[in-house]
């Protein structure tokens, strides 16, 4: 009879477990975004970056006063989701830098940008940007900080990846 209760408590148990991930599974289903829905998100936060592809990559040295003089690599990456239809940059850069993308606006002759994001950690790491839908023709781009001017004013230098699709 105890045997027979313990195994009816574990049956409830299991279900009750394949329950629970099946909801936890829905639920992150349910929170991704496409699209236009994704414009000025976190990919990580939607679930974007399951099926992430980098699109575009360079890796450059940059020189900048904070290094000490000292020649430091950054590598931007234009990241792109199916799943979402959606693109950012991801990139490794210094504290304070600023992620974006640079969409070239044919119609009007004009470079917009979008999904700026403001990069903070501690020396220099990876970051992703806010998404933006894909569409387009568009670069991934970053702006680090390279001098400052004491009033509250910096001086930053782009990079992009080239434009593409």
């Amino acid at each position: 009879m105890k045997l027979s209760k313990i195994r009816s408590i574990e049956i409830i148990a299991i279900v009750g477990i394949g329950f629970s991930v099946g909801v936890s599974a829905s639920l992150a289903q349910d929170s991704r975004c496409y699209g236009l829905d994704c414009n000025d998100k976190a990919a990580t936060e939607y679930g974007c970056v399951v099926d992430a592809l980098v699109r575009e990559q360079i890796t450059i040295t940059v020189n900048r006063w904070q290094d000490a003089g000292q020649a430091q690599p950054i590598t931007i990456q234009k990241m792109y989701s199916e799943i979402c239809n959606a693109t950012w940059t991801r990139a490794y850069v210094p504290n304070e830098s600023f992620l974006y993308i640079t969409e070239n606006d044919l119609a009007n002759s004009n470079q917009l940008t979008r999904g700026l994001l403001k990069a903070t950690g501690t020396g220099y790491f990876w970051a992703d940007g806010n998404m933006v839908e894909s569409r387009g023709i568009t670069q991934a781009c970053v702006a680090l900080p390279i001098l400052s001017t004491g009033s509250g004013h910096e001086i930053y230098d782009r990079h992009c990846t080239p434009f593409n699709n």
